[in-house]
């Protein structure tokens, strides 16, 4: 009887990457010829993939078809809740594996839910996975309720600790998990970011390269969108500290944190920096003509309005490519940004609109921009900015005509590499006209009121967007 309980999803589970001599292996310590209960650990530090390991075997078919009952649990840390209540939880958990839990069970005492798991587990040959043990008194409690009936059942279990391990297991060894992986993935990351391959745009090979660090168990997903890309995406503690302390080795990446201020007074020239929940009023900074990224993360909104000015004026990023200050809120555009034509990507928020001078970013990929009021323009000179693959205006944008005075050669009327537009609004930006010049379009937000007043207007965007779309097919 399976699990409803599933610890990987199923259509990762067969693309993983570096795990097939650790899956073989364990593989043949579930099904060999012993038939005394098997306590099989593994061990290995935080986000290395244990989970992810164990995730895999319990839902092969073959694990499925071999034992009559699966269970899987993740215990709770010790920190986190006392001990009878952890380990009515586990009880609880093992149970909801295999039957139904009422209403009587919950009632029950932590001895009776444990004689409850031993009868369902009675003459079963079953699989229980034990994720994240970080105490033996646990396993002490645990084991008295996992029957052994010489039918070939086994308890795997995933722990950082080796002392675990030998505890549960005393009599032979753990299967201890490698970090090479970890390595490899780095060196993919090292390799340049995204590199440009024939026949593929350079979204889609982002994206291959995102499915490989998950695949090589580094990156966690959290959510895929419909189209089944991930769109979310977490990485563990452990391997975040790991990453960090790699980076500014090899002057990758220097995340500036409160009060190491000094540290942009130092030799050092940082090719990207990530200021991060600092007090940037008090920095001292230095002109950092080498560096190619600028990103602020959890930063005060509420600063002077010629700051931001102040800071392009002083720091001098004549090679910029990444600037991401969407947190510097500033009633003005700082008009040395359009000096930085190196820019490929420009986040940023300002409560003003853009000037026209910004076509000057003839590189430039991704432009984001927040706003306090709904519905700004943007300039005509949009049109003459070829490289632009996203445009993301959080409160909505006006799209001017592509025939705009002031543009002159009709290979300017035609964004041939946007992808991403977002949010339009007004009836000139959802014209026929517009979308007709956009062929590369994939993504499309589009923002209309509901009132009455709208509905008629709301329509024709409708209308206009259905005209574009078959002419596409």
């Amino acid at each position: 009887m399976p699990s409803d309980f599933t610890p990987i999803a199923e259509e990762d589970s067969n693309k993983l990457v570096g795990l097939d001599d650790d899956i073989v292996k364990l593989m043949n310590q579930l099904s060999g010829f012993l038939l005394h209960r098997q306590v099989i650990p593994i061990v290995g530090m935080g986000g290395i993939g244990k989970t992810t390991l164990a995730g895999r075997i319990y839902n092969d078919p073959f694990t499925i078809y071999h034992f009559y009952v699966r269970a899987w649990i993740t215990i709770p840390q010790k920190n986190l809740t006392s001990q009878p209540y952890r380990v009515r939880g586990m009880f609880l958990g093992l149970l909801k594996c295999f039957a139904n839990v009422t209403y009587d069970a919950r009632q029950m005492t932590n001895e009776e839910l444990g004689e409850k798991v031993y009868k369902a587990l009675k003459g079963m040959r079953y699989l229980v996975v034990l994720d994240d043990m970080w105490q033996t008194r646990d396993w002490d409690i645990l084991k008295r309720f996992l029957p052994d009936d010489k039918n070939g059942s086994r308890v795997m279990l995933t722990s950082r600790l080796g002392d675990i391990a030998a505890y549960v297991h005393p009599s032979g060894s753990a299967h201890h998990m490698h970090f090479l992986q970890a390595a490899e993935s780095w060196k993919l990351l090292e390799k340049g970011f995204v590199l440009p391959v024939r026949g593929k745009c350079l979204e889609d090979v982002a994206n291959d390269y995102l499915e490989d660090l998950v695949n090589r168990n580094l990156i966690l997903v959290g959510k895929r969108r419909l189209n089944g890309r991930i769109k979310t995406c977490r990485i563990h503690d452990l391997l975040r500290d790991l990453c960090m302390i790699e980076a500014q080795n090899e002057n990758f990446l220097h995340v500036i944190e409160r009060y190491t201020q000094a540290f942009l007074m130092g030799a050092v020239a940082p090719r990207r920096i990530s200021l991060l929940l600092a007090d940037i009023l008090h920095f001292k900074m230095r002109p950092m003509p080498l560096t190619r990224s600028f990103m602020l993360y959890d930063m005060h909104k509420n600063l002077p309005d010629m700051f931001l000015l102040e800071v392009m004026d002083r720091v001098d990023f004549k090679l910029l490519r990444v600037l991401d200050i969407e947190l510097l809120q500033s009633n003005h555009f700082p008009i040395e940004i359009v000096e930085l034509i190196h820019l490929r990507y420009l986040a940023l928020a300002i409560n003003c609109e853009l000037p026209g001078s910004i076509f000057k970013l003839q590189n430039l990929q991704t432009l984001i921009i927040d706003h306090i009021w709904e519905g700004q323009y943007l300039p005509r000179e949009i049109w003459m900015m070829p490289q632009l693959r996203h445009i993301r205006l959080k409160r909505g944008c006006y799209f001017p005509r592509p025939h705009s005075r002031g543009i002159k050669e009709k290979s300017q009327l035609v964004l041939q590499n946007l992808q991403t537009l977002s949010t339009l609004t007004g009836p000139v930006s959802c014209s026929q006209e517009v979308f007709a010049c956009l062929p590369a379009l994939k993504k499309l937000e589009i923002f209309a009121t509901e009132g009455n007043s709208q509905a008629e207007q709301t329509s024709e965007y409708f209308s206009n967007l259905l005209v574009w779309i078959n002419s596409k097919h």
